[in-house]
């Protein structure tokens, strides 16, 4: 198991100029001033404070009508993905993060796909010099997603670009992209398959290293064959994917871990981890994107090429290495990476999909009648817990716990209904 990351080795990676923010949370803190030098804290967050991306799920909020045989269908494909950081192109599916200032040098953006009118064709922007897309740019050996984000600290803009194959002293050209205002909804903008913003939910280094996520997670899943809001796009269906639909989860769905932050902070689990597990359970994560594989599902995060494009180290290799985490070429593409098991020592089946009126906010508020019902059922549900882990077998005990589950469900039930 990984040991906690000590105080010492967060100031020494986040220097308390750089990582420090205020309290209160939002899009304005700090904006303006962030540089590849200066990245935002652990508390800062894209986009308005009413944006889906940044509205907790309501207490109450039902499951969608589908969700217990998604999950079970996702669960029995394969565990959750591992985090992977480390200088390999290959395994960095991340999005890499740059903040432009005016006396940066200015480039025009042009779009290479005919696929209609392209929001981005034609733009000016400035961006550091030397920036460059995840894993470098797309080529015809290598072509993969190669995203690359700019935000334009003077006007507002996330520019958001996905597949960038050249970058020359004065273009940027790539497939396709979009934009989004850095203080607005996070919506309608075209690198990811759902329309969301770039920003939109990949986990920065500054917050699982300072502990703190205050936004919801951004989850790729093996494939969709629909969408839901507030996605605006869909990815790789599965029957081009060549899957079964039972593992089509739209894109868009709004997935969350049904577990307290008591009980989250109970498990034999590093603090990294319990770090992304609580954002889970108290925001939790939309999808905005396939991966065409069965077994590959999980969360995304921001990439080391932010950094080390422009002369800066990895903070996520700092991190690792701080935490004595060996590097390894788990895949045998020549590159040493660092692994981070997030499946392990999880109840992953406690997983959902949430209904749309968590995202568009149009839940029922939770009656404050229903208080008492819903602390029977999780009183009632931990008892049950405990009968479980017992060690007792027979007959009689397996009808007992039985009645239990039966009594538990019943009032779960009734405090959905109240």
């Amino acid at each position: 198991m990984l040991a906690g990351l000590a105080v010492a080795a967060v100031a020494a990676l986040f220097p308390a100029g750089a990582a420090a923010a205020p309290a209160g949370c939002g899009v304005l803190n700090g904006l303006g001033t962030f540089s590849t030098n200066n990245q935002p804290g652990d508390c800062w967050r894209p986009y308005e404070d009413a944006s889906p991306f940044n509205r907790p799920v309501p207490s109450g909020a039902p499951a969608a009508p589908d969700s217990a045989g998604r999950i079970s269908a996702l669960l029995a494909a394969g565990h959750v993905s591992q985090l992977v950081f480390g200088g390999d192109p290959q395994r960095d599916g991340g999005v890499p993060i740059y903040w432009s200032a005016p006396s940066d040098p200015v480039y025009t953006l042009h779009c290479t796909k005919h696929w209609g009118s392209c929001p981005l064709e034609g733009l000016q922007i400035h961006m550091p010099a030397g920036a460059q897309p995840t894993g470098g740019v797309a080529t015809a050996q290598f072509d993969h997603d190669a995203h690359l984000t700019v935000i334009d600290q003077q006007s507002g803009w996330e520019y958001d670009m996905w597949n960038v194959w050249s970058i020359t002293a004065s273009t940027i050209n790539f497939s396709w992209g979009g934009k989004t205002r850095i203080d607005g909804n996070g919506l309608g903008s075209a690198a990811v398959a759902a329309g969301f913003g770039s920003v939109a939910g990949p986990i920065r280094p500054e917050e699982l290293i300072g502990g703190q996520i205050d936004h919801a997670l951004s989850m790729v899943v093996p494939c969709t064959d629909s969408q839901v809001y507030p996605a605006d796009g869909t990815g790789i269906s599965c029957d081009d994917a060549g899957l079964p639909s039972s593992l089509s989860i739209p894109m868009g769905s709004h997935l969350q871990l049904r577990m307290s932050r008591a009980a989250i902070n109970r498990l034999d689990a590093p603090t990294w981890k319990k770090t992304i597990l609580r954002a889970l359970a108290t925001y939790g994560a939309y999808v905005s994107d396939t991966s065409g594989v069965a077994d590959q599902w999980g969360f995304e995060t921001e990439s080391g090429w932010a950094f080390t494009s422009l002369g800066k180290a990895d903070p996520w290799v700092q991190w690792a290495r701080s935490l004595g985490v060996q590097p390894a070429d788990f895949n045998h593409n020549g590159y040493s990476e660092y692994w981070f098991d997030l499946a392990a020592g999880v109840p992953w089946q406690r997983l959902r999909i949430v209904s749309q009126c968590a995202a568009d906010g149009s839940c029922p508020a939770a009656s404050k009648d229903n208080a008492p019902k819903l602390r029977a059922a999780r009183r009632c549900r931990r008892g049950l817990m405990r009968w479980r882990r017992r060690a007792d077998s027979g007959a009689g005990i397996a009808r007992k716990r039985a009645r239990w589950s039966r009594h538990c469900a019943r009032l779960a039930s009734r405090a959905r209904q109240a």
